[in-house]
């Protein structure tokens, strides 16, 4: 679902949803509401912005982290 968002491809995560609800039909403990998809998206949108290269990093260590980094790749 994400990915197709992020590529918007409506049709992709039109499809994904409902493939999700069905799995919730199924399984109602799950609680796969679209509230629950929305919170996940945003979740992951804030993880993706503390992420460096794709890898997420620590907040508490970012700097050190990235000094390091620097250090490495001079």
């Amino acid at each position: 679902y994400y990915v197709a968002r992020n590529m918007d491809d409506y049709d992709r995560m039109e499809a994904i949803e409902n493939k999700l609800f069905a799995l919730n039909d199924k399984h109602p403990d799950l609680g796969i509401t679209q509230d629950t998809i929305n919170r996940s998206v945003r979740a992951r949108d804030a993880i993706t912005k503390d992420m460096h290269q794709g890898i997420q990093i620590n907040k508490r260590m970012r700097n050190e982290l990235l000094s390091a980094a620097e250090d490495i790749y001079d």
